[in-house]
């Protein structure tokens, strides 16, 4: 219900930095979040707390979430990231299910394999 709740009001964790700091309407809470998020040490220590939960994949975007749990993967993968079309795609878009089996697809900029 928590988890509902913030995002509900705030849009969920990822817009936590999008938020302008003089925001009159945000919580003293959600202000003490986005302090801790500034500061590296503690930010990555409170970040490390929080597992994605894939689910659908509608709220996990494929290159830039932690979503895998051992760091986003355009920093894993920085080749196959730059040549990617789409580098904020959502994991929902990223495949299909073809007979019960998740078939990826990728838009690439280039042909992979000549």
């Amino acid at each position: 219900m928590w988890l509902e709740i913030i995002e509900s009001k705030y849009g969920g964790w990822r817009r936590l930095s999008e938020q302008r700091d003089n925001n009159t309407k945000i919580s003293l809470w959600w202000k003490d979040l986005k302090e801790i998020r500034k500061f590296e040490e503690w930010g990555g220590m409170f970040k490390d707390c929080f597992n994605w939960e894939v689910g659908d994949g509608i709220n996990i975007l494929f290159w830039t979430d932690n979503w895998v749990g051992s760091g986003a993967l355009k920093d894993r993968i920085l080749r196959l990231y730059s040549l990617s079309v789409d580098k904020d795609e959502q994991l929902f878009n990223c495949g299909d299910w073809v007979d019960e089996v998740w078939v990826w697809n990728f838009p690439w900029r280039k042909d992979l394999f000549d």
